[in-house]
């Protein structure tokens, strides 16, 4: 089992005031995403994915490898939002771009700093 995730869920079950608090956080996020899903507003979608992300650092401190933070650092001007779902392993990374001419852009970047030292090859 993932480090991160055992180190997360003991927190959990010690009843952590973070951890505890972060998930109610999340819940709250996740209606409040689905509402705005339902009203097709993908600015605050967006907004909820980054939001979501900084939430699941908090609960996972050390989960966001230094690939997915450069390619998130590189890709902020293309996108709405960006998380990481998944365990932390950097495979499973969300980008919700601008525009389609932004989702190509975001394609482009992701293989450039994929292959520029970082990430699965």
């Amino acid at each position: 089992m993932n480090i991160l995730f055992q180190d997360v869920v003991r927190n959990w079950y010690a009843r952590n005031p973070q951890i505890v608090e972060t998930e109610d956080s999340l819940v709250q996020l996740a209606n409040q995403c689905s509402e705005f899903i339902k009203k097709g507003d993908l600015e605050s979608v967006g907004q909820c994915m980054d939001e979501y992300w900084v939430l699941k650092k908090t609960m996972a401190p050390g989960c966001e490898p230094e690939f997915v933070a450069r390619l998130m650092t590189s890709m902020r001007p293309y996108a709405l939002g960006m998380c990481m779902a998944g365990a932390g392993v950097g495979d499973s990374c969300m980008c919700w771009p601008v525009t389609m001419r932004h989702r190509r852009t975001s394609r482009t970047l992701y293989c450039k700093t994929k292959h520029s030292g970082g990430g699965k090859k």
